[in-house]
């Protein structure tokens, strides 16, 4: 067994502007998707064991896990020691679920963010790790879930056999 092929990978999405989004590998966040829906969003594809490292290469950007409380307890993901750490959401927030939603700081140009380690993430993109931008897709009103720079971390199945 080839052991490069089985090991952990670090995947880096970084924060843009010009337009405000998330870019990963080639591909870039489309230029709006809806808060709590996995569809339509950048894909970050993961292992079980591999990192997912946010960086900002241009604007002022943090990063939302909507789902962070419920999924760090149930394993599915962590934050790397001495990566970042994760906060409650500002109180001008209202469009994420307040009680399981956590931020990042947020930074300017050429900072790291935070990493996360994929631990127990299942597959299928309905139990993704769903990511957004604070503060590009947030906003004070509760019913604007359509939003910027949103994506989503999904279990990499490999080619699905025919």
């Amino acid at each position: 067994m080839d052991d490069k092929k089985d090991a952990a990978k670090q995947h880096i999405v970084i924060g843009q502007k010009g337009p405000n989004r998330w870019d990963y590998l080639t591909m870039s966040s489309p230029p709006t998707a809806e808060i709590g829906d996995p569809a339509n969003r950048l894909v970050v594809k993961v292992k079980s064991g591999d990192s997912v490292l946010f960086r900002v290469d241009g604007g002022k950007h943090g990063v939302i896990f909507e789902h962070a409380n419920s999924e760090m307890k149930n394993k599915v993901w962590e934050v790397v020691t001495d990566s970042g750490k994760l906060s409650d959401l500002p109180d001008t927030v209202n469009n994420f679920d307040r009680k399981d939603a956590q931020t990042s700081e947020q930074k300017d140009a050429d900072n790291k963010l935070i990493e996360i380690r994929i631990k127990g993430l299942k597959a299928g993109a309905q139990n993704g790790i769903l990511f957004a931008c604070n503060p590009h897709s947030t906003d004070k009103d509760p019913q604007k879930k359509k939003q910027p720079m949103l994506g989503v971390i999904v279990l990499d199945e490999g080619e699905k056999k025919k």
